[in-house]
């Protein structure tokens, strides 16, 4: 084989390894041509690269025509992120950039399965944390735990209201209800009552009571009263109390009376 042949052979073979190489996926650096169509509506209309000033590509699906003096032009190796929402058409759906096997930039509606869209608006690059942006009043930041692909919000637990009863103008006694029977290992509550008096009696009280079993098997009375004789304007007796009550057993409340009172009764018990 003579030098030509040589030569011919090498720039074929040259010549094959760059078209191999334009196939493969592009480099960050990639250039793409500004203005070009990049993607193809089911209409029939086009979506064309533009540049803002920054440098940043972005679709429209108006032709801008071909580049004049007035128009920016990004720098040869401007990045265009794949999967970045681009545009959005008339009829409110988001066009992505993609790129094809053979370096191809395209846009498609589909975005990427693997994104996050976030009260119905493309998010790029989100950034899930319990500090950013700061929680509304009355709500608690929760804290994103991920294991592999898998993610979880993480909340702290409440306490879970397990009854509640509110009673007015009572002026007879309130059995001994139960609250709760306690599942089959003992647990902490968290009993919350207040009773008052709402017109004055003379010698009346209304009591109000919290009974439970301990882990000893020891029956436990909590009480609060109110007297009648006069009606409390500040302080209104209540039993705030935390008990740990034996499986199986039951947690009751109930309201004891001297004389006749009239009273209003309100009670919460909460799992903790």
């Amino acid at each position: 084989m003579d030098i030509k042949s040589y030569f011919l052979l090498g720039f074929m073979l040259l010549a094959g390894g760059l078209v191999l190489a334009q196939q493969q996926s592009p480099v960050k650096n990639s250039y793409v041509q500004p203005h070009g169509s990049v993607g193809k509506k089911a209409d029939g209309s086009f979506g064309y690269l533009q540049t803002d000033t920054d440098g940043s590509m972005y679709v429209t699906l108006n032709s801008p025509g071909p580049v004049t003096a007035g128009q920016p032009t990004p720098p040869q190796n401007s990045y265009v992120q794949p999967y970045a929402p681009v545009a959005q058409d008339t009829n409110g759906n988001w066009h992505y950039l993609l790129v094809d096997t053979n370096g191809n930039v395209y846009t498609t509606t589909a975005g990427d399965t693997s994104g996050v869209n976030v009260n119905g608006t493309p998010m790029v690059d989100p950034n899930f944390n319990a500090t950013a942006p700061a929680v509304d009043s009355g709500f608690t930041a929760g804290t994103y735990k991920v294991s592999g692909s898998n993610v979880i919000l993480e909340v702290p637990t409440a306490a879970k209201v397990t009854f509640s009863d509110t009673k007015i103008a009572q002026v007879a006694a309130v059995t001994d209800t139960t609250m709760v029977i306690v599942g089959g290992t003992s647990a902490l509550y968290r009993f919350t009552g207040t009773v008052n008096c709402t017109t004055t009696s003379a010698a009346a009280v209304a009591t109000l009571n919290l009974k439970y079993t301990d882990t000893g098997s020891a029956s436990q009375t909590v009480s609060v009263s109110d007297a009648c004789t006069a009606l409390v304007t500040t302080g209104v007796p209540n039993l705030v109390v935390a008990l740990w009550a034996k499986n199986g057993t039951a947690i009751t409340y109930g309201v004891s009376i001297t004389n006749t009172p009239t009273y209003d009764v309100d009670v919460r018990l909460e799992s903790m």
